[in-house]
């Protein structure tokens, strides 16, 4: 059997479906890093948002949370939801 990743919003908790625009997060001590999805999805401290709004929240949270400081709130790495699934043979 093979296993398939499925990544869950980590903002919503929304499945990751194959027509999604969804985004990559890191909040490191003075940056905010944003991209689209690509290859770098797996970095440690990732976060992984379905939409804009989203991302906005998540930047709006880290932003906020840095006032008056000299560092963002950190996030765990994203819960990561694995299933599996037969391959024909």
């Amino acid at each position: 059997m093979a296993k398939s990743t499925q990544y869950a919003c980590d903002h919503c908790k929304a499945l990751r479906g194959d027509a999604n625009h969804w985004f990559c997060l890191l909040i490191s001590n003075f940056n905010l890093s944003v991209w689209t999805w690509n290859a770098g999805v797996n970095q440690p401290g990732v976060l992984h948002l379905c939409g804009e709004e989203c991302l906005h929240a998540e930047i709006s949270s880290a932003i906020a949370a840095g006032q008056g400081q000299q560092v963002f709130r950190q996030r765990p790495a994203a819960d990561q939801v694995i299933s599996e699934r037969g391959e024909a043979a």
